[in-house]
């Protein structure tokens, strides 16, 4: 939940050759949103244009699950059905209930997907295991540190980050990014609230980040 007690979900959304029908299906989303309390908390903007990435993404909040609920199962997105076919190829949504709060004011900033891009981090040759990825310069506990991209999947792989969705289910993006490379530690640094990275403590220039991949490395993260 954010600061006020509500309950945010991030939706992203990958869209067809078709920009003005993309923006017309977002702009019919989030006028559902007061039917059921909702409120449009910000859009994040691509900064980056490789394939995998969204095409956008939405931060949306609401005061409680029951009005999650009527969100996802208002009748009136029946209606929208048809420009969604033309708009969007697939979506995925997140739960984000223990984001941290982004510091942009106000309702409906547009944010960058990695605003902090590479200045931030880079991969290198890890002593824990092949590649890792280390810190270019300080970051203090609770950083948003980057967000993790790539192509959403069902399907494990080597650089696969699973996100439980609100309705329990889990959904995977396959790693195109320098994040893929993050390496496992019983003793993280940085932990991920569904796509986005986060430093768990400070973290020196020159430390590797490293993030707990589950009881089992091998087990969904």
């Amino acid at each position: 939940m954010d600061q006020d007690g509500r309950i945010e979900l991030t939706l992203q959304l990958w869209g067809r050759d078709d920009p003005e029908t993309f923006e017309e299906y977002l702009d019919a989303l989030v006028a559902l949103l007061p039917r059921n309390n909702g409120s449009l908390e910000r859009r994040i903007a691509d900064a980056d244009l490789r394939a995998g990435i969204p095409d956008a993404v939405l931060v949306v909040s609401f005061p409680d699950s029951a009005s999650v609920d009527g969100w996802l199962r208002d009748p009136l997105r029946a209606d929208l059905e048809d420009l969604a076919k033309r708009a969007v190829t697939h979506s995925l949504i997140t739960d984000s209930r223990h984001r941290r709060p982004l510091s942009a004011p106000g309702n409906e900033n547009v944010v960058l997907l990695q605003p902090q891009g590479s200045d931030l981090f880079e991969p290198r040759r890890s002593p824990v295991h092949g590649t890792g990825v280390f810190a270019l310069v300080e970051l203090e506990q609770g950083r948003l540190i980057g967000r993790y991209s790539g192509s959403p999947t069902m399907v494990d792989g080597k650089h696969v980050l699973w996100i439980e969705r609100d309705d329990g289910a889990w959904e995977g993006v396959d790693g195109d990014g320098d994040l893929r490379f993050l390496n496992h530690s019983r003793s993280p640094n940085v932990y991920f609230d569904g796509l986005d990275l986060y430093a768990i403590r400070d973290v020196s220039a020159g430390e590797e980040l490293l993030f707990d991949y589950g009881e089992d490395p091998s087990d969904t993260p």
